[in-house]
């Protein structure tokens, strides 16, 4: 029966295929050194074979995964993550490394997160799983990359600080611990020291009458896992081809006969730091192990929900049955759209508006501020209604205001309202036509054609409706366009529009009404003593053309437009006199004929191309252009009311109403009657790869549970132990032959 570890090797293996998004952490015991610190010594010994690459710089720039597996056949033999191949000579197991590094880092000696993953088989090891991490460096050497030491920190911080990680800081006894790059490192992510286990290497190349005890003891920067010292192979050792089994049995004649450190002997050494190590791995695994189940059971049920989302495999039986999904499908979509137009989609809060929200902001804010920003009075200025008063009145100017001064002008200004409510219908054509698109159905995910044929007819649909929609707004404003009713009980009285004009002080009205005014000017022509009452009959007689009655009555009382009448009078000096007034006047005109040519001529000055009004306006002109602009401000809020009422009303019928009423029938109708639906309804081919992917990690999750299922057994546990035992007293009875031997 194999052992916890090897399970556990195999658990790593099967997760090896999961998405990178679920990351599962397994026990590892991570190895973090300096260079030169022994840490490469301290891996082949415990391997007991020369396989990792040596030189001067960074050599390890990947991290090594070392699984090491003990079999009971001599043979030793090993496989990399990346090779179907069986290495059996342990010298190009170095090449590879070399040449797999090379191959994904570069020749520039940087450095990469990519491990290399390396099955080491034999007789002589302890089942464990070792990652060997770069050596940490300060400076760049040579080649090596400016930020070295930043990539090579990012690296190891990326392994450590894993809570599923036990750290091996590996520390020369010939510097100061304080000093240690692991054991800083280390204290970073573990600052109470529950997960750092000290591994002291070069106990033998301390200065003469010091130790290293207090460093194993823990009294100097303690460890809850504790310390172990190893003596390492000498560079002269390795120059001279001496084996490692022969440097383990100097360093176990070194550790027994030193004065100092041979209580301790049974606890110092590569052997005791393998069975060390491999005590923790199988402790750390025993106590991890519920955690990583429930991991990765969670991670099964997403993978499970992942393969309902992209569905079965394809087989429809035929166009019949291709239908009857697109329908299915079509019916989900459109409810979706009208769901989210009307607001039953909300299932959660959400901090963003969606659908129908967005279309109703652009109705009372967008559109509201718009028209709001709007006023008649900003765009004409007071010149510009004199002007248009002046040119409508032309030949025949008004006794009162112009009315079709008021007309014209009114009509500029509802020009102006169509940009604003044109532009709020593309706004909410964009908004549906967005939601459209942002409409996710796991069913879409696996039809794409079907989803892209979706949108582009219900955009198609949404661009007819459209126009109508836009025609319908420009025939509102048209209406208002075509009548201006003055009568509209909203519409300010042109009696109080002249009295509003006064009450903006505190003075009177002026003496010089504009009315009062035209009495006089009248009756400086009239000449009371002729007055007969054959000119009274003619002057009550109407004048010709005179056509403005209407507008006259909004602007004064009945009572006052009687009052007003009788002055008509005032033309009287215009008639023809009688007989006998003109013999009178005819010979006092011979009388001064004589006259004329003592008499200077007089001549008129010729008017100019382009006549503008005076820049000083008369009382009249005063209170007739404020009248203008009072009635202009109070029919334009009328007509402003009505468009910002009547333009989302119109929205909603031609619009969106008729999108939520006709969308599924237009999609049926353009889809589902076609020749090419089996064309429609194929599937995308990264849907059936994600398919498979999603049943061969389900696999794999299963198999890892299964093979957690078991190794939870306590047997496993207990074997484990006594095989790490049995195997370092089987190694120990060989040594002492060997002795004794020799």
């Amino acid at each position: 029966m194999q052992g916890i570890i090897p399970l556990i090797n195999k658990i790593q293996e099967a997760l090896a295929t999961t998405s990178g998004r679920y990351e599962i952490e397994l026990p590892q015991l991570v190895v973090v050194g300096s260079q030169s610190c022994g840490k490469s010594s301290v891996l082949e010994s415990i391997v007991g074979k020369d396989f990792l690459p040596r030189g001067t710089g960074i050599v390890t720039r990947r991290p090594l995964v070392l699984q090491l597996y003990n079999i009971a056949t001599p043979k030793e033999y090993a496989f990399f993550g990346h090779l179907e191949k069986e290495f059996t000579s342990f010298t190009d197991i170095k090449e590879e490394i070399l040449r797999e590094t090379s191959r994904v880092c570069g020749d520039n000696k940087g450095v990469s997160t990519d491990p290399i993953f390396l099955k080491i088989y034999s007789n002589n090891v302890i089942n464990l799983t070792l990652v060997d991490l770069p050596g940490i460096t300060k400076n760049p050497v040579g080649d090596q990359p400016k930020d070295i030491e930043k990539q090579i920190n990012n690296l190891v911080f990326d392994f450590i600080s894993r809570e599923n990680t036990i750290i091996l800081a590996v520390s020369p006894a010939n510097a100061d611990l304080a000093n240690s790059d692991s054991l800083k490192m280390a204290r970073k992510v573990d600052p109470k020291g529950e997960r750092t286990f000290g591994i002291i290497t070069k106990v033998d190349l301390m200065d003469e009458g010091t130790d290293a005890l207090e460093l194993l003891q823990g009294e100097i920067y303690p460890l809850k896992l504790g310390y172990i010292g190893v003596v390492c192979r000498s560079q002269k050792g390795i120059n001279d081809g001496k084996s490692i089994s022969e440097s383990i049995k100097e360093e176990e004649k070194f550790f027994k006969t030193h004065p100092v450190y041979h209580k301790l002997s049974h606890n110092l050494g590569i052997r005791a730091l393998s069975a060390k190590l491999n005590t923790l791995l199988i402790r750390h695994i025993k106590r991890t192990l519920p955690q990583i189940r429930d991991k990765i059971t969670t991670i099964m049920t997403h993978k499970r929900q992942e393969l309902d989302a992209l569905g079965a495999d394809l087989d429809f039986e035929g166009p019949k049955g291709a239908k009857s999904v697109m329908l299915n499908i079509i019916s989900k979509y459109t409810t979706t759209f009208n769901n989210y137009i009307d607001g039953d989609f909300v299932k959660q809060s959400s901090d963003l508006l969606l659908g129908g929200s967005r279309i109703n902001y652009i109705f009372s804010n967008t559109l509201f501020n718009a028209l709001d920003s709007l006023h008649p009075l900003k765009t004409i200025s007071d010149d510009d209604i004199r002007t248009c008063v002046k040119n409508a009145s032309a030949l025949s100017p008004s006794l009162f205001v112009e009315e079709k001064a008021f007309h014209i002008l009114m009509k500029q200004q509802i020009a102006r309202l169509q940009e604003p409510a044109l532009q709020c219908a593309e706004q909410v054509f964009a908004e549906l036509r967005d939601l459209v698109s942002s409409i996710c159905l796991p069913e879409l995910d696996r039809y794409k054609k079907l989803h892209f044929a979706i949108i582009d007819v219900l955009n198609n649909l949404l661009l007819e409706y459209l126009q109508p929609t836009m025609q319908m707004i420009k025939n509102l404003i048209a209406c208002e366009d075509a009548y201006i009713n003055v009568n509209h009980p909203d519409f300010i009285v042109a009696k109080d529009a002249l009295l509003n004009i006064f009450k903006k002080g505190n003075d009177p009205p002026p003496e010089d009404n504009v009315f009062e005014k035209i009495e006089e000017n009248n009756n400086i022509y009239r000449d009371s003593d002729q007055d007969s009452e054959e000119d009274s009959e003619e002057e009550q007689e109407p004048e010709e053309g005179y056509t403005r009655r209407e507008f006259f009555d909004n602007l004064m009382d009945q009572d006052n437009v009687n009052e007003v009448q009788p002055d008509r009078k005032v033309n009287s000096h215009l008639k023809r006199p009688n007989n006998k007034e003109e013999s009178k006047y005819s010979v006092g005109y011979e009388a001064d004929n004589n006259m004329i040519t003592h008499i200077p001529q007089v001549g008129l000055i010729k008017p100019p191309k382009k006549m503008r009004v005076d820049d000083q306006p008369n009382g009249r002109e005063i209170v007739e252009t404020q009248i203008i602009k009072n009635c202009l401000s109070s029919y334009f809020n009328i007509v402003r009311k009505h468009i910002a009422d009547l333009v989302p009303k119109t929205i909603m019928a031609f619009l969106i109403n008729k999108a939520k009423e006709n969308s599924q029938q237009i999609l049926y109708t353009s889809l589902c009657d076609g020749e090419e639906i089996q064309d429609i309804m194929g599937e995308d081919p990264m849907i059936g790869e994600a398919r498979k992917e999603c049943h061969r990690t389900l696999k794999n999750l299963s198999k890892a549970v299964d093979l957690i299922n078991e190794a939870r057994d306590y047997n496993y546990f207990k074997e484990e132990y006594q095989l790490s035992t049995s195997k370092l007293e089987k190694m120990s009875l060989e040594d002492t032959k060997d002795e004794e031997s020799q």
